[in-house]
């Protein structure tokens, strides 16, 4: 067969370059062509077939490292648009993502507002519980600054100080007892003078 009658037999492929290129055809070819060579020309047409071989496996080679190439370029193509989708926030609703932030701010505003509420409700609890031990008493309606350090000394001091010059409202709020049961606590805990 010659290699005319390869070439009109295998012209049902696309490109008729890789028809001619491909080792299959270029071995049948050489094969066909002469067959009566002498030992020579058979030695030249092995390494003719060997360096077609090599040819061909290094294009087969140097075809899939490409198509890597390609798949590798088009997953980084991919993911960098999928990035900038996101980064502006294109998606299936446009307007979602300044409708999520609208409902994001209103939920703020609405915990703050809770948090003062609650913090209104403890202040004016914690000012009931002050009112009641103030009338109970009548601790935190002591004189502050120097008045009162001088009366805590003098409370704390061995001497015996007379009920009488203990301000008005602890006289009213205790009883002569309870001033001295005072009186004992401090001295156990005084430990400035032991």
């Amino acid at each position: 067969m010659s290699a005319e009658g390869k070439v009109k037999k295998t012209a049902s492929f696309k490109d008729h370059s890789e028809v001619l290129n491909s080792a299959e055809f270029l071995e049948e070819y050489v094969s066909h062509s002469e067959p009566d060579v002498d030992e020579d020309t058979k030695m030249r047409r092995d390494v003719l077939r060997a360096e077609l071989a090599a040819m061909a496996s290094k294009e087969e080679n140097a075809k899939a490292r490409w198509r890597e190439k390609m798949k590798e370029e088009k997953k980084k193509a991919v993911s960098q648009l999928h990035k900038e989708r996101v980064e502006k926030g294109f998606s299936i609703l446009p307007g979602s993502v300044e409708s999520k932030n609208a409902i994001r701010k209103v939920m703020k505003d609405e915990e703050t507002i809770a948090l003062r509420s609650k913090l209104r409700d403890l202040k004016s609890e914690n000012d009931k519980i002050q009112a009641y031990i103030d009338d109970k008493l009548g601790i935190t309606a002591l004189p502050k600054g120097e008045e009162l350090l001088s009366l805590a000394e003098d409370f704390y001091s061995n001497e015996h100080v007379p009920n009488d010059q203990l301000p008005k409202h602890i006289r009213l709020a205790l009883t002569t007892e309870e001033i001295q049961d005072l009186r004992r606590v401090f001295e156990l805990f005084d430990a400035k003078n032991k």
